[in-house]
C-alpha cells in the first residue's frame, strides 16, 4: 500500500504513518511498530484521505465521509464525525476544532457531543483547501487567497487571487508556495509576500 504522509507525534515522541487505504502505524523511538487497522477495516462510504494533522496525543484525518480520530498514545481509534460533507482539512485550537469542508468552514466545541451534527456550527461558506494552526493562529487556504480566522469568525483575506499549492511550517514560520508566488506568516503574524499572482 502507498503511504499517505508519515507525521511525527511530539507528545509520545512516535512516528505516525499513514496509508492511502487507511492503515496506520505508529513506530517508538525503540523501532517497535504497533499497527491501527481501524480505519481500513470500517465500512465507509468513502476513505479518500484529504489531510492529517496531529494535536497533542490526537490524530485527525479529513476524509471524504468526514474525520476520523485516532488517540495515538492509547494506540486506539476514536470518534468518527461525520458533517454530511468532503473533510478537506482540521485543525484544532483551545477546545474547538475547525473543519474545512467542500460546503464551507465549520466549528465545533470539543467539551460538546459533536458526534451530532447539530453540534457544529458553519462560520462561513467559502469552500476552503486547507485550514492551519501556527502558535494559536489559524490560516486558512482557498482557492482565491489566504484567510485567517479569529476567535469563531471567519476573518480578513490577507492575499487575494492567489491559488496556494504547498505549505510547511519551520522555525515558528508558515511558508506558501503558488504558482508565482511565496508568502510567509511569522509568528508574530507578520504577513510578507513575493511575486504576483
Amino acid at each position: 500500500n502507498e503511504i499517505y504522509d508519515i507525521s511525527v507525534c511530539r507528545t509520545t515522541n512516535e512516528i505516525v504513518i499513514v496509508y492511502d487505504n487507511g492503515n496506520i502505524d505508529i513506530m517508538d523511538s525503540d523501532g517497535d511498530v504497533y499497527n491501527i487497522p481501524d480505519l481500513k477495516m470500517k465500512a465507509l462510504d468513502d476513505k479518500t484521505i484529504n489531510d492529517m494533522v496531529i494535536d497533542g496525543q490526537m490524530l485527525y484525518l479529513s476524509l471524504n465521509s468526514g474525520i476520523v480520530c485516532v488517540d495515538v498514545k492509547k494506540k486506539g481509534f476514536g470518534n468518527f464525525y461525520n458533517l454530511g460533507y468532503v473533510v478537506m482539512s482540521v485543525v484544532v485550537d483551545d477546545g474547538t476544532i475547525y473543519a474545512a469542508t467542500k460546503n464551507g468552514i465549520y466549528s465545533g466545541d470539543m467539551s460538546k457531543n459533536l458526534l451530532d451534527v447539530s453540534n457544529w456550527t458553519l462560520m462561513n461558506g467559502t469552500v476552503l483547501n486547507k485550514i492551519m494552526s501556527l502558535n494559536g493562529s489559524i490560516y486558512a487556504l482557498s482557492n482565491s487567497g489566504l484567510f485567517s480566522v479569529v476567535k469563531n469568525t471567519f476573518a480578513t483575506n490577507k492575499l487575494s487571487g492567489v491559488k496556494f499549492t504547498n505549505w510547511s511550517i519551520c522555525n515558528d514560520v508558515l511558508y506558501l508556495t503558488g504558482a508565482k508566488t511565496l508568502a510567509s506568516i511569522d509568528s508574530a503574524g507578520k504577513f510578507v509576500s513575493f511575486g504576483s499572482s
